[in-house]
C-alpha cells in the first residue's frame, strides 16, 4: 500500500535543494544583470579563468562539465552564446575527438567587470545566513563529494 501523505515529499532533499538553488540563482542573476551575464555563465567563466591561472588556460569540454557538475550536452548549449559573444573560444584536439574551450581576453574582462556585482550577491547570501554561511558551503561540498564517490 502506498502512503498518500504527500506533505512528507516536501522534506525531500532534492526538492529543497532545487528550490533553494532556483532562489539563489535568481538572487545572483538579478545582481549580475548590469554585467550582461547570468549566474550560470559567471560560474563557467570563473572556472575557465581559474584554469587560465593554473595552467595554459584550456580545458576539455569533458573536464569543464565535470568541474561544473553538468551534462556535456547541457554545457555545450550554454557555450554557444558565450562563444558567439567572443567570451570563450572552442577548438578541436589533434585527433578530433576532444574539444577544448578557453576564456578569451574579452571573456576575462567581462568576468572581471562582473565581480563587483557578484560580490553584492555573495554579501547578501553571507548576511542572510550569518554564522551559518561557512557551514552551508561545507554542507554543499560534502553533498557534492558524496555523490562523486558513487558515480
Amino acid at each position: 500500500m502506498v502512503d498518500t501523505d504527500f506533505r512528507r515529499l516536501q522534506n525531500c532533499a532534492c526538492f529543497n535543494v532545487r528550490k533553494t538553488s532556483r532562489m539563489i540563482t535568481q538572487l545572483f542573476d538579478h545582481a549580475l544583470k548590469p554585467s550582461g551575464i547570468k549566474a550560470t555563465q559567471f560560474t563557467l567563466l570563473a572556472v575557465l579563468a581559474n584554469e587560465r591561472e593554473m595552467t595554459q588556460g584550456t580545458m576539455t569540454i569533458k573536464e569543464l562539465s565535470n568541474s561544473l557538475g553538468m551534462e556535456r550536452t547541457t554545457l555545450t548549449r550554454g557555450l554557444v552564446r558565450l562563444e558567439r559573444e567572443g567570451l570563450i573560444k572552442k577548438h578541436q584536439g589533434d585527433d578530433g575527438r576532444q574539444r577544448f574551450v578557453a576564456l578569451t581576453p574579452t571573456g576575462l574582462k567581462r568576468l572581471t567587470d562582473a565581480i563587483p556585482f557578484w560580490e553584492e550577491a555573495q554579501a547578501t547570501m553571507e548576511k542572510g545566513l550569518g554564522d551559518n554561511f561557512s557551514g552551508f558551503l561545507a554542507t554543499l561540498e560534502t553533498a557534492v563529494k558524496s555523490q562523486q564517490i558513487r558515480h
